[in-house]
This record gives structure tokens, C-alpha cells and sequence, in this order.
């Protein structure tokens, strides 16, 4: 799936390392125990193998494809009730010394409707709002295909669960 003709954005290892502590910690809770181990094995195989289609889009999609209102779009997962993704640019003058803009890769989970277009965003129950994520590096040409990088602020499948105390 990954060789095919498809834009992948890829988590990197913190996502990776947050995801399993949020998973342990629920475990450890479940069972009363903090000693088990919980890695990258623990994750069921199946469970890994459908949630990596989340990250990724049919067709070649790169930053002349994108806008900054963004597009909804299924990933290769197929539709999920109550939720789309977005890809979309970011505009920021983060330079402003140097250049006038500088647009950043993001793709998000939009759970209902978009938070952004929300008359008053602060109102959404933390369960539905909206997770958008900036790509650290984007728009790499493969031999069939597009790969963003999210960013290492990123958890593995949009997670939100708590880690700590």
C-alpha cells in the first residue's frame, strides 16, 4: 500500500513513544499493575495495520494541491462515521525578516464539523474538537508517490489520551 500511488504522512518516533505511554497507562490502570511492560508489540497487529491507512490519501497530493481553506477528505481507511480529515496549508510570517509568508503542511482529524468555522469554538467539549497537526517536513517525491512528515508533537493515530497523573 505504502509503493502505491498515494500521499503518506508519516508519523516519526515521539508520536510513536506518546502513543504507547498513553496505552500503557490505561492498561496499568485497568489491571492494577505498572510493572507490565507495554511496547510497539503490544499493539495489536490488526489494529496497526488499519490505523496506518489514517495517514494515507489516495493520489498524489503536494503543496499545489493544497489550500489554505483545506480539503476534506476519507483516507484509505474509508469513511469513519462523524469524522474527516483535512489537508490543508498554514500560512505564518514566521520569517518575517526575510519573506512575507511561509505556508506549512498540516493534516488533521475533524471530528463533526470544523472547529474553525464555529461561531464559538471555545464551546466544543474537548472530546470533539478538532486535532491539526503541522508537518515538520513535506512534500517528498517518491517513486510513486507524496510523504509529509508530521511533526513530533504528533500521536500516533490523533490519540488524545492522558499520559501522566
Amino acid at each position: 500500500m505504502v509503493n502505491s500511488d498515494i500521499t503518506f504522512f508519516a508519523a516519526n518516533n515521539y508520536a510513536v513513544v506518546d502513543f504507547i505511554a498513553a496505552k500503557k497507562r490505561i492498561r496499568d490502570i485497568a489491571l492494577g499493575n505498572e510493572n507490565l511492560p507495554y511496547t510497539t508489540d503490544s499493539i495489536p497487529l490488526q489494529l496497526l495495520k488499519d490505523s496506518l491507512l489514517t495517514y494515507m490519501f489516495s493520489g498524489k497530493i503536494n503543496r499545489e494541491q493544497m489550500t489554505l481553506g483545506g480539503t476534506l477528505l476519507d483516507s484509505k481507511l474509508g469513511a469513519i462515521p462523524n469524522t474527516k480529515f483535512i489537508i490543508r496549508l498554514d500560512r505564518r510570517q514566521d520569517y518575517a525578516n526575510y519573506l512575507k509568508y511561509v505556508d506549512y503542511v498540516q493534516m488533521g482529524k475533524i471530528i463533526g464539523s470544523r472547529d474553525d468555522e464555529q461561531p464559538d469554538p471555545d464551546a466544543i467539549p474537548a472530546s470533539e474538537k478538532d486535532i491539526i497537526e503541522t508537518c515538520q517536513t513535506s512534500g517528498i517525491i517518491t517513486t510513486t508517490g507524496i510523504l509529509h512528515v508530521m511533526s513530533g508533537t504528533h500521536r500516533l493515530f490523533f490519540n488524545a489520551e492522558k499520559i501522566g497523573d
